[in-house]
């Protein structure tokens, strides 16, 4: 197996666990929307169910992009002898689970960007200072996203350099003990 079949293999399964993800706003959007329009529960506004909507359609999105793109991607990502291999070396192991991490680390930041929008509907509609308000009452989660976002595309397309870093910081074979 290559490094670029087991990226296939590894970019399939997370665009299905994305997919998968995006199941759980479903009955999320449902049940506040049925709150919403019984007017039980004032909080719930038209941006909130909006923005669970956006959220659903970013994971959906996504998760089928990744699942349909994969071989693309992983031509793009991992540079492949074009000798099929049953013997994997530790970097290219690496670098594919190192992709994977990355996607994983922006899928989940899916939602917190979801989140953001909300709230700034929120506030926009509620608040004549928007801008100070916004950022006072969003600080943790923008910095959240400031590290996530980042440190997500690093890890998906610096995989192969990151490996490579790594093995050389670590000694990939220890003398035994006597």
């Amino acid at each position: 197996m290559t490094s670029r079949e087991l990226g296939n293999v590894a970019l399939k399964v997370l665009g299905i666990y994305i997919l998968l993800l995006s199941i759980q706003y479903i009955p999320i959007i449902v049940s506040y929307s049925d709150l919403q329009r019984s007017q039980s529960a004032n909080f719930i506004t038209p941006a909130f169910i909006a923005s669970q909507v956006l959220v659903l359609c970013l994971y959906v999105g996504f998760g089928l992009w990744l699942f349909v793109r994969t071989e693309s991607l992983s031509t793009k990502l991992f540079k492949d002898s074009g000798v099929s291999d049953t013997r994997l070396t530790p970097n290219m192991f690496q670098a594919v689970l190192f992709s994977a991490v990355g996607i994983f680390i922006l899928a989940n930041s899916v939602a917190d960007v979801g989140s953001l929008v909300h709230r700034a509907a929120v506030i926009h509609q509620n608040e004549q200072n928007f801008s100070r308000d916004f950022w006072i009452h969003n600080l943790e989660s923008i910095i959240a996203l400031a590290v996530k976002l980042p440190l997500g595309f690093y890890l998906f397309f610096g995989s192969e350099g990151i490996s490579h870093l790594w093995s050389r910081l670590r000694p990939m074979a220890r003398k035994p003990e006597d």
